[in-house]
């Protein structure tokens, strides 16, 4: 394992392990349990769902040269486990080897994203972003927990 991934993995445990103290999220996961048993979807329900549609569409890929654009999308979205712009989401889903074409690509994805079911645009960070739909966005404090939040108001937006 190189140094740049130990020290990676060693800084996402340190971070799961502020996250989890927060009370905060130990209200989350008190909500969630309850949700599990009221017989309702949890969130990792819901993406361990998605994770198997993606799974699914690996599958597919091996017969296929590429994705579909929107099976792109969720596989940038998965991967990248926050929500992304539009134009952050074109760059992704370029980089998984898959084309938006036509006079204006932001316009076509944005559309197709919009038709598909599984996608919604939501507010995140000050921008509209694409998120999975009947999913909550993961908590936006990262850099609170770094201890930096310089250039951010008190909501956790950033300021001009």
């Amino acid at each position: 394992m190189t140094d740049a991934l130990t020290d990676a993995k060693a800084l996402a445990a340190k971070l799961r392990a502020i996250h989890e103290a927060q009370p905060s999220f130990q209200a989350w996961q008190s909500a969630e349990r309850l949700v599990q048993q009221l017989g309702g979807q949890t969130f990792a329900d819901i993406m361990g769902a998605a994770n198997e549609r993606a799974n699914q569409g690996r599958e597919r890929v091996r017969h296929r040269s590429r994705l579909t654009q929107t099976d792109a999308a969720e596989t940038a979205l998965r991967e990248g486990e926050i929500p992304l712009t539009t134009p952050k989401l074109l760059d992704a889903i370029h980089k998984l080897g898959t084309l938006v074409g036509g006079v204006d690509p932001l316009v076509n994805l944005s559309s197709a994203l919009s038709k598909d079911d599984r996608f919604d645009s939501i507010r995140w960070r000050g921008e509209r972003a694409w998120w999975f739909r009947g999913v909550p966005p993961p908590h936006d404090d990262l850099a609170e927990l770094l201890g930096d939040t310089s250039g951010v108001d008190s909501f956790g937006v950033a300021e001009q």
